[in-house]
């Protein structure tokens, strides 16, 4: 399959304009539901005490630190930025979840 831009997002990398993924578009059906979920997943989060909040937080910033090569090469073929600024966008992250 050659997918297009009518059917599919297609992400490129900007140095080079290789294809690095196709994403298809989701129909008004697929939207309504992720954010039906959305909501209520906000509804039961607003609900958690800031003692689990920081935890799940904590937990992100680990995640994204022990990724953080990884996120910093994906950003770089995606964004088109340098790897040591991307690695530094990741550290950003990780810091605003502690």
């Amino acid at each position: 399959m050659n997918p297009s831009p009518k059917t599919h997002a297609i992400s490129r990398n900007p140095a080079t304009g290789e294809v690095l993924n196709a994403y298809p578009w989701a129909s008004a059906a697929h939207i309504n539901n992720v954010l039906a979920r959305a909501h209520q997943g906000y509804q039961h989060w607003r609900g958690v005490n800031i003692e689990r909040r920081m935890e799940k937080l904590y937990a992100i910033a680990h995640l994204l630190e022990a990724q953080q090569d990884i996120l910093a090469h994906c950003i770089c073929r995606e964004m088109g930025k340098p790897v040591q600024q991307a690695r530094a966008e990741v550290q950003k992250c990780v810091q605003l979840c502690r």
